[in-house]
């Protein structure tokens, strides 16, 4: 074949290649920015479920889409129902005897395809479930989607965010005795699942409680460490704080922070 046709040959098919691959990436890259979009409503879901739900007007139970909306708690698209190609359907269970109070978030794709090809279940649990349904609901029983990537500029909020669940374990579970551990704070929707699970943002999490000592007058107390999971690739400093909410930080070269490290101010 001559060299000019062959340019030419060479020239049409890759042309047509790309009228057929350009939209397909496309496609694609709409249905991956919808998904990571979704994940992340779905994060901030959880969060506002817990703060609806520690509002001591409405006795520990969760609330529905308008309702978090009156609180100022989500915002009106997802209130609606209808967010990032998304429809975003909740069902309540509230609190009773022998009832315990429930939440199921469900996500789907509004065009299978073309928007989104996960779907997404989120529940009380905090944790984040979803998979390939072909448009149909996901399950409790879909595999576990991981928290959205977040560094060590996340670590000071999520530090400050466990004192203020062992603030109000103490004040509203501990009968302003006792702190509780990961799982309780977990249980009582203080920390989503992700948290509670002892792993978050690339480090982990090590929380230790010291029950209150009756005999001796010694109130409890309890410390927690974060420590980056692989130094320095998810983080430099490691992180401490107590009872006293003080954050506190420094680069150890991966070993734990300590009550003597100075306070992190931002």
């Amino acid at each position: 074949m001559p060299a000019k046709i062959f340019v030419k040959y060479f020239v049409a098919l890759l042309f047509v290649n790309l009228v057929f691959i350009a939209p397909a990436f496309a496609q694609n890259a709409v249905i991956l920015f919808n998904e990571k979009f979704v994940i992340g409503a779905m994060e901030k879901f959880t969060a506002a479920e817990s703060t609806y739900f520690h509002a001591p007007q409405n006795d520990f139970n969760f609330g529905d889409f308008q309702e978090l909306r009156d609180y100022d708690l989500i915002d009106a698209a997802l209130a609606y129902g209808e967010k990032y190609g998304y429809q975003f359907s909740l069902s309540i269970t509230i609190r009773g005897p022998g009832t315990p109070p429930e939440f199921q978030l469900s996500a789907i794709p509004h065009y299978y395809g073309k928007g989104g090809k996960r779907s997404f279940y989120l529940d009380r649990s905090g944790v984040i479930r979803g998979a390939d349904r072909n448009g149909a609901p996901a399950t409790n029983t879909d595999p576990i989607i991981p928290a959205l990537p977040c560094g060590e500029e996340r670590m000071i909020p999520l530090m400050r965010s466990l004192n203020s669940a062992e603030t109000a374990f103490f004040e509203n579970n501990g009968a302003n005795v006792n702190f509780g551990t990961m799982t309780n704070l977990s249980q009582n929707v203080l920390v989503d699942g992700y948290l509670g699970s002892g792993e978050r943002c690339g480090y982990r999490f090590t929380l230790i409680i010291i029950a209150a000592n009756i005999a001796t007058a010694t109130p409890a107390s309890y410390r927690v460490n974060a420590n980056p999971v692989s130094y320095p690739v998810n983080g430099f400093r490691s992180y401490y704080t107590d009872q006293t909410r003080v954050v506190r930080g420094a680069d150890h070269g991966g070993a734990s922070a300590t009550v003597n490290d100075p306070p992190i101010k931002n």
